[in-house]
């Protein structure tokens, strides 16, 4: 299978899958996705996009390794492995859109799933009444 520009998508790795993201206090996210362990073309790493109102891809926010040497890494069931990315910055009430796409030294896939989250820059609550003993 060939690109519209001739280059040879074989070698390219496949989307990674279960893609979601979490607001977490502060303005942050927890970004998680899964690829299968062992099967098909192995990526390197994944980059992370994220946008708003649409996802941009002139540049990841992120970028996360890729194998059993890479964190973070987790093994998970029927052979898949667990990713994982945490992004700062996301303005409280706004819908960020985020993707994740595999890439290796022959080129990054191009899916288009993509995930919503509404960032809460609020930061977490003070403890009160905590005491110790």
């Amino acid at each position: 299978m060939v690109s519209a520009g001739l280059a040879d998508l074989t070698a390219v790795p496949g989307a990674p899958a279960g893609l979601s993201a979490v607001a977490t206090a502060g303005g942050g996210a927890h970004v998680t996705w899964s690829y299968p362990l062992g099967r098909g073309v192995q990526p390197t790493g994944f980059h992370v996009y994220q946008g708003t109102p649409a996802v941009s891809y002139a540049a990841p926010v992120a970028t996360v390794l890729a194998g059993p040497g890479a964190l973070p890494y987790a093994a998970g069931g029927a052979g898949l492995v667990r990713y994982r990315a945490d992004l700062a910055g996301l303005a409280d009430g706004v819908s960020y859109q985020i993707a994740v796409r595999a890439y290796n030294a022959l080129g990054e896939e191009t899916n288009v799933v993509v995930v919503t989250v509404v960032g809460n820059a609020t930061p977490p609550a003070d403890v009160t009444n905590l005491t110790a003993s």
